[in-house]
This record gives C-alpha cells, structure tokens and sequence, in this order.
C-alpha cells in the first residue's frame, strides 16, 4: 500500500522546489496548493499519506546530510494535510513524527497528544510508525500498546506499525548511510568513496569520533549495539568461471582457488554450493539424486542445497550471473585483507588488537578500500515471546517492509513468511488465523480496501496457497537489476505453491505464469 501513498516531501517539492523546501515554510496560498495536490492524487487513487517528521535533529537524513523535507513539517501544515482526509472522509495517514524517546523510555507526551489531535482532525486511521518488540526493554513496547488501547477507548483511530521481522542489516562503508544519530559518524558517512575514505583517515575526523564515543554518544538508532556490535562478513568478488556453453550437465563442479564448488541450475537461475559440509566442515559428493557428506551422512538436495536429514543446515550458496554467454559469479574473496577476521565483532578485534574501537573498525575498513562487509543485528527483536506481544494486539499491524527502501543494506519484505515460519510454525506463540488476519484483514481495512483482506463470498479471488511446512526463506544475494547498473539485497522464499488473482493463478511454485488479471486499486477499490 506504501507504493500509492502521497509521499509529503513529494507535495513541497513538486511545488516550491526542493531546495527552497527546506529554507522556509510555504505560504499560505502554497500551503493550499499543497493540499490541491494531495485531492488530486487521491482522486487519481492515492489511499492517504505519509511523512517522517523527525524535526531538526532527525536521525535518518537525506543524502547531503540534512533533514528531510518532511522533518521540517510544522504541526499546523501536518493538521492542514490531515483536514483533507476529513473532508473526503477517505484515506489514511502513516507517520513517524519527533523522537520517540531513547530505548527502553516512554513515548514523549508531546509526540503522544499529537498523534491524538492529528487522529481527531482526519476523523480517519493514522499509523504509527512504530511499535518495536524489545526483549531488553520491553517496557518499552508494552507502553505503546497500552497507549493505542487508551486512543481506541476515546474512539481515536490511531494504530501502531509493528517491527516484527527478526534480522539486521548488511552493509559496507562505501554505501551505509544510517548514522545520522550523531555528528561525527554522520559526517564520516557522507560523500563519495575517496572523500568517506579520507575521512576516516584523517587524524582530526578521528579524535572527534573517539572523542563521542567516550562520551557516550553513539550511534545507536539502527544499530542498537553501535559500531562494537558489527560483525565482520566475508567479501565477495565477481569471477568469471566460463561460458554457459562450456556446462552442458549439470550440476557441474567448479574449482576457483582453493574453494571447491557444484554449479547448479534452480527456477531462480544459476547457484555456486559451497561443497564445505555445513554441519562440520567435511567435503560434499555428488551422489545420482543428492549431495552427501561421506563424514557424517548429511545429505542435500540438488536444488538448492537444503538438508534432507537435518534440520536447519544447508550448503552456502553463492550467486551466478548470466553475462553475454559469460558465468559470473559472486563468492567470496580469499585474498580479502579481512578474511581471517570473521564472525568476530569489531569490538572482539579492537580488544585483541588493543586499540580503541573507532581506530580497530576504521583501520579494518580503509585496509579492505571500504568493501568489508559487515552485519549490524538489531537487538532485542529476535524473542519470539516479545514479537508476540506486540502482534497480540488487534491495534498493531505487522511489518515493516520500509516501502522497499535502504535496499542496499536490508530485505524487509520477508516480513510475512518469516512470521509465519517463526511464529506459526515453529514457536507456536501465534495462530494461523491471527497471523492471516494481521497480514491481510487489518492491513486492507486501515487502507481502506473494502473487498479484499479477507476470503468471502463475491469477493474479487486474490489468493496465496502455500504449504506452511515447507515455507523457508533463502539466504540474501545480490540483484543487479536496477536502472543505471545499480544492485540491491533480495531474498527469495520457498513453499508458495499458487497465487491467484482475480481467480487466475500468477506465480505457480514461484514462477510468473504470464496472465496479468490484476487491476489498480483506486481509494482501496478495483
């Protein structure tokens, strides 16, 4: 639903330029045509919209390193938007408005009342943006719960945007950019490759970082264990292994250095499997129907490398790109100058170094030319009991896929089948019929869809058919496939047998079957 949102910076933008946007509040007669835009968008079939109002501190920034637009919102423009809702008496709004506290303290009063006033004012559903789980603090999302129950008491139609996927970030220095919590790391996170790097090795850039670090001022909004928490990754490099012409069976074993590899063909493409056993480290074999580890007898699916008498192992898996006839692979890279440093966290190496952790992670990274890879976890979301607290309520919905954005260091959309795999499934602390009413009913009633959400009578047959024993989600890899020569995270699932829309089948075990039935949604209608 994000996708057909009026995105509010687009509204100032598209009228008073983007740059002047963030110098001076709109006019009076702008502030008017602002709100024309929004009718007109949601006459075109916009559902509402949505804006980060994160004021001049915000902790998530634009490029340049300011504010978004949005973040400079003032309270009367943000009601002015909300009075077009009331006046259609249609939409909803999605907004993550001012600190929300530090972790584990209580939503500010002030940010409170005012998600109230925007909610009397629209007279329609406003969605928080966001209720959290967290096992360090879970005060912390217990008092937004309580806090949307009191709202639905005094008939405010304010409700919460759950954090439910487990899982963190992936990333590099060249790229990361979601520091903006503190001076100094947002400073060293800004510019092009050659300007970060230089940066970082500049003595005066470092003394400051250190210095907010003795402080205590630390960037802690994403990565809630700061640059410590980061744990090293593996490097990976593009190798040619040959033309597609030279693999005429598959699967194929592939040598590129001292790594041996099976090459192997799924419905998603080209794999390299990793032919180190999972389990302890022994030598795969290619066996007639499977791969088997002569050590220990774990055997392995051709399609992908999946455990057949293990739960939870499988073979590392590596993408491969078709170029011009050309197999390219992504694997990673032995000669990285960080190799023998991972699984360790940069807090790890910085002790067994003796150097300060800003030095430990900086030296690390300008040795690598800034391609270590890193994973920064999010902590205190991976209890399944505190995820499902927050799901308990029929105030929050789950989430978050972010629109799809920060797409270089996160895959947010799997959110749904990593609910129903770990929550469903295998802790058994959520129904199937409550996980389906959070993924579609709640989600289409606050946007308004009035036939879809749910399996009735006459309803258009929009339908997901999957086999909840056999749902999994693949490891990230690496898509390029962006305008520009540009590459993003993805991640692929498997266990969906059908989806049908409008009573034709689309995606048959997780191929397109070429019918198009779908039609755009206009104001939540077909």
């Amino acid at each position: 639903m994000r996708s057909n949102f009026v995105a509010a910076s687009d509204d100032e933008a598209e009228h008073g330029g983007w740059d002047e946007a963030k110098k001076r509040r709109p006019t009076d007669a702008e502030l008017q045509e602002m709100c024309r835009l929004i009718h007109e968008a949601m006459d075109a079939g916009a559902c509402g919209w949505s804006a980060q109002v994160l004021g001049m501190n915000s902790i998530q920034r634009d490029y340049d390193g300011t504010p978004m637009i949005t973040d400079m919102l003032s309270e009367h423009e943000i009601l002015t938007f909300a009075k077009v809702l009331a006046d259609r008496d249609e939409g909803f709004i999605e907004l993550a408005y001012q600190q929300t506290g530090e972790e584990g303290r209580p939503l500010a009063p002030e940010a409170r009342q005012f998600f109230e006033k925007v909610a009397a004012v629209a007279k329609r559903p406003v969605l928080y943006q966001a209720v959290t789980p967290n096992s360090v603090h879970p005060e912390q999302h217990r008092e937004r719960i309580r806090w949307l129950e009191s709202c639905a008491e005094r008939g405010l139609r304010v409700y919460g945007q759950g954090a439910t996927r487990r899982g963190g970030f992936e990333m590099t220095f060249e790229d990361w950019n979601l520091f903006d919590d503190t001076e100094a790391w947002r400073e060293v996170t800004l510019g092009t490759k050659d300007q970060r790097k230089a940066k970082m090795q500049d003595p005066e850039m470092r003394r400051h970082l250190k210095e907010e670090w003795d402080a205590g001022i630390r960037p802690t909004q994403v990565a809630q264990g700061s640059v410590g928490s980061l744990v090293v990754q593996t490097k990976n490099v593009k190798i040619d292994i040959g033309a597609e012409s030279t693999f005429p069976t598959l699967p194929a074993p592939v040598e590129i250095g001292s790594a041996s590899y099976f090459l192997i063909k799924t419905r998603d493409g080209y794999r390299l499997l990793s032919r180190v056993c999972p389990h302890q480290g022994g030598t795969v074999q290619d066996r007639a129907t499977r791969f088997v580890c002569p050590n220990h007898g774990y055997q392995y699916d051709k399609d992908g490398g999946k455990c057949l008498n293990a739960e939870g192992l499988r073979m590392k898996s590596y993408v491969v790109n078709v170029k011009e006839g050309r197999l390219i692979a992504l694997v990673p890279d032995e000669k990285a100058g960080n190799a023998s440093r991972f699984g360790q966290t940069v807090q790890q190496i910085a002790d067994a170094e003796g150097k300060h952790v800003v030095d430990a992670l900086l030296d690390m990274v300008i040795e690598d030319d800034l391609a270590t890879e890193f994973f920064a976890p999010t902590q205190g979301r991976e209890a399944a009991q505190f995820t499902t607290e927050v799901l308990d309520s029929n105030l929050v919905v789950a989430g978050v896929s972010d629109g799809g954005a920060h797409v270089k260091f996160l895959t947010a959309g799997i959110y749904p089948t990593d609910l129903l795999i770990w929550l469903v499934r295998d802790e058994k602390t959520l129904s199937l019929e409550d996980a389906h009413y959070k993924l579609s009913y709640l989600p289409a009633h606050l946007g308004g869809f009035k036939d879809r959400g749910a399996l009735r009578e006459h309803a258009p047959a929009d339908i997901v058919v999957y086999d909840l024993e056999k749902l999994e989600i693949l490891p990230s890899e690496v898509a390029e496939d962006l305008p520009g020569g540009e590459w993003r995270r993805i991640q692929k699932s498997r266990g969906y047998n059908w989806i049908l829309v409008n009573g034709e089948v689309t995606f048959e075990d997780g191929q397109p079957t070429g019918a198009l039935p779908g039609k755009f949604l206009r104001n939540g209608r077909g």
